[in-house]
């Protein structure tokens, strides 16, 4: 992988960012908890076109704030408590690996800090972090030790005082505890293993076989139909569906019309490192003669 620096970032801090923070540990594994989570293809063309993936480091900014946390946090541990430990299973012929940010042996808790945006949290959170939880406690069950609590210590990047002064709804700290619910260990033993055949299945396809990614991994916004007077830019109204709109047109009067917008899919528009490689995205957003 390339990392550019097309914004002149100063030669430490470009260093910091190009830096990968991954810690593989002392054995060899075949796919960690994070990647096993993720597509199948993104996993696939990252491996085979990792030498022609280009990333600017200024698209790296909160990764390292991420990175900075669980150091911190490392150095930091108590007595009873467990950080940033590597940990490995065999299933179904593939070495799996996890690393926990933090393992409370008193309260037999387990913790992973992530730093997102207040609109994540405002959503639920992100729905990965339920699986990337209930795998880690199946990891740490592996080597003995009982996990008894799963959390996420949401650290919110773009917090703003002012806005939970006025606004009740909107979270009143910049950190918060999401509670996350335990799997029994078949359950996760069962999608661990469903999970590796399906990076197994897609190792050994061609690329344009694989499977695309589903609209959920994509982060697909449905299409929109807005009631729009002719000749302005502004929507009267964006409705949810084409019935909908119809239904509605007649009641803003003459002179309005329906106008189709695409949801579009944000991770492959915008965030998907591997999307120059991926037939999904060339057939559907690639220009013609391109």
């Amino acid at each position: 992988m390339t990392i550019t620096n097309n914004f002149g970032l100063p030669a430490p801090m470009y260093r910091a960012l190009a830096h990968d923070g991954y810690t593989p540990g002392t054995k060899k594994a075949d796919i960690s908890v994070t990647t096993l989570i993720g597509p199948p293809k993104i996993n696939q063309l990252k491996k085979r076109y990792s030498d022609q993936i280009v990333e600017d480091a200024s698209d790296r900014v909160w990764a390292l704030l991420g990175q900075s946390v669980h150091k911190v946090l490392e150095l930091a541990g108590g007595e009873e408590e467990l950080t940033e430990k590597r940990l490995y299973l065999e299933i179904n012929d593939w070495t799996l690996t996890g690393q926990t940010d933090l393992y409370e042996t008193g309260n037999q808790t387990i913790s992973d800090f992530k730093v997102t945006s207040v609109f994540s949290f405002l959503l639920g959170g992100k729905s990965e972090w339920e699986a990337q939880i209930n795998l880690n406690a199946m990891l740490w069950r592996s080597y003995g030790y009982e996990v008894k609590k799963g959390q996420i210590v949401a650290i919110l990047r773009d917090w703003q005082a002012s806005k939970a002064e006025f606004d009740k709804e909107y979270p009143q700290c910049a950190v918060h505890i999401v509670d996350i619910p335990l799997w029994d260990n078949e359950e996760c033993i069962a999608y661990a293993t469903e999970r590796i055949k399906l990076h197994q299945a897609a190792a050994a396809m061609p690329d344009d076989t694989i499977p695309c990614c589903d609209p959920k991994e994509r982060w697909a916004k449905p299409d929109t139909y807005a009631i729009k007077k002719d000749g302005n830019k502004r929507a009267a109204k964006v409705c949810e569906s084409k019935e909908e709109a119809e239904s509605l047109l007649p009641t803003y009067g003459p002179k309005h019309s329906i106008e189709k917008r695409s949801g579009g899919d944000m991770r492959c528009e915008r965030y998907c490192s591997v999307a120059p490689f991926c037939h999904y995205y060339k057939s559907t957003y690639s220009k013609p003669n391109e």
